[in-house]
């Protein structure tokens, strides 16, 4: 099969039976075979398909391989096989005993055609006449965990759930980009540059690295890409609950904030009135050579001290100040921020040829790759 950047291409065609339907290209992490059944990405999460063709090589795809996905290693399923053909397919470790449904029975049961595998004493029985798979795992459901291996009893799909990978440092592609990604560090911690020719070393280097980082993006929205879309969904269905929520709390504060407001304009009111009151009475005192009497006025209430109990807590009104500009040539230069975005901009607009009082205009060097185009 032919092998591009550490990985096979092959076309698979969506569906188990895959009988009809166009072809689609897609990098694999396994050398997959024709006839496998594999779990592939795709932009609504992962989906079945069958591995139709293998050996495609990169000229074929090579218009639109930028676009292409990952197939990641263990995406093989393992179709249910009799019980003759799991005998067959049996690893010398596995112990049949584990899984046969005469489990309890053990070791009783054996009759004389036992052979035993590679395990440790004589205990992992891997051929066994009487060998019958227990009926609940002749059932199992299909589905992988982060390994990729088959899950017995793994749940499938529903309106409620989904089947999301979160464990990339279990996947061989990761892994490999991962070996990739520290090799690069580890060679660049070391490099130095003695003439041309290893400047345009470091520049094919350079694009190297840009095409794995670009890779990389590629197989993260892979993995994020099913995990993002369902926890929008999520998101937005909690936001039903939360915005009405938060929408009640804010009416419900701004009432009291409104009550305790009118509140305090009534007592501020009856103050007014009463210090009034007072003064006339002072007033006429002093006309008439007399001591001034004290004024009945209407009883006014104490200042609220913001807080309110109830049976279930308490509520406190916490006072905040906010500043308003409403002339920016009087600030002090203490409060005045310079706009760096923009004297950046017209800075680099003047390719630093230009004097702006006040200003020190410092040079720094970058590099701009861009891979050649045929």
């Amino acid at each position: 099969m032919q092998e591009t950047k550490g990985l096979y291409i092959v076309q698979v065609r969506y569906g188990a039976e895959a009988t009809e339907g166009r072809l689609y290209s897609y990098y694999s992490v396994d050398d997959l075979q024709v006839g496998d059944l594999v779990e592939v990405p795709t932009k609504n999460g992962l989906v079945k398909a069958r591995v139709l063709t293998t050996g495609v090589t990169e000229a074929e795809v090579a218009s639109f391989k930028h676009a292409m996905r990952t197939i990641p290693a263990g995406s093989v399923i393992h179709e249910k096989l009799t019980t003759e053909e799991k005998l067959d397919d049996l690893d010398r470790m596995v112990n049949l005993c584990d899984t046969c449904k005469s489990r309890q029975e053990y070791p009783m049961c054996s009759p004389g055609d036992v052979e035993f595998g590679d395990g440790k004493g004589l205990d992992n029985t891997i051929k066994c006449s009487k060998y019958e798979i227990r009926p609940e795992l002749e059932e199992m459901e299909e589905g992988l965990n982060a390994e990729g291996l088959t899950l017995v009893g793994a749940e499938k799909p529903t309106a409620e759930t989904a089947i999301i990978r979160i464990a990339p440092d279990k996947d061989e592609g990761y892994i490999a980009l991962l070996t990739e990604t520290t090799k690069l560090l580890e060679y660049s911690t070391k490099l130095v540059i003695k003439g041309l020719d290893d400047k345009k070393a470091a520049t094919n280097d350079l694009i190297i690295m840009s095409d794995l980082g670009k890779r990389i993006e590629t197989v993260k929205k892979e993995w994020l890409g099913p995990i993002d879309e369902h926890r929008g969904d999520v998101f937005n269905k909690f936001k039903q609950l939360t915005e009405p929520l938060a929408q009640a709390v804010k009416q419900t504060k701004a009432a009291m904030i409104e009550y305790d407001r009118q509140q305090e304009s009534k007592r501020l009111e009856l103050e007014e009135i009463a210090r009034k009151e007072r003064e006339l009475e002072e007033a006429k005192a002093r006309a008439e050579n007399r001591a001034p009497v004290e004024v009945e006025t209407v009883a006014i209430p104490e200042q609220d001290t913001g807080q309110t109990r109830s049976e279930l807590g308490l509520a406190s009104t916490v006072t905040t100040y906010k500043a308003k500009v409403v002339d920016f040539t009087l600030l002090s230069d203490d409060y005045k921020l310079p706009d760096m975005a923009k004297l950046n901009r017209v800075v680099n607009a003047a390719k630093g040829k230009i004097e702006i009082p006040g200003v020190e205009i410092e040079t720094e060097y970058n590099l701009r790759t861009n891979r050649r185009t045929k």
